[in-house]
């Protein structure tokens, strides 16, 4: 994975984040001027027709340079979608899909995970979007 920022007249060089060993699913980067988090559902066991092994990984930036991956979920269901926004107190909210549960935590606290919908799976409850709006409120739909 490469990156580049945009300075208002030019991009910068890409630079290399990092290589990522599995298929990439879906992913969200939230980018705040100065730090950033991208966080990626990834294929860990490189077959797609095992969805158990979707899992996520973040990689954040800081002071102009990324980090190292690391693994957020490690579990025997599906974990996809993330979606993430600040809220009305800056700080980083996360959603994503895991099987059949939308789940939510706060500044990547993923042993408090809160659960904000549970539902039969299904392609729309897959697709959910986050939001967040210019004073802070935070929406999922």
């Amino acid at each position: 994975m490469w990156s580049a920022l945009w300075s208002w007249e030019a991009w910068s060089e890409p630079q290399l984040v990092s290589s990522v060993p599995y298929a990439l699913l879906k992913y969200d980067l939230l980018y705040d001027g100065t730090n950033g988090n991208l966080v990626m559902s990834v294929d860990t066991v490189d077959n797609s027709t095992n969805a158990n092994g979707n899992e996520l990984l973040r990689i954040n930036y800081q002071n102009g340079k990324w980090g190292e991956l690391a693994q957020l979920t490690s579990d025997q269901v599906p974990d996809d979608n993330p979606q993430t926004a600040f809220d009305a107190k800056g700080k980083l909210v996360l959603t994503w899909l895991s099987d059949s549960q939308v789940n939510g935590v706060v500044n990547f606290g993923m042993s408090n995970r809160q659960l904000v919908l549970t539902n039969d799976y299904s392609s729309n409850l897959g697709d959910f979007a986050l939001a967040s709006g210019i004073d802070g409120a935070v929406a999922l739909l």
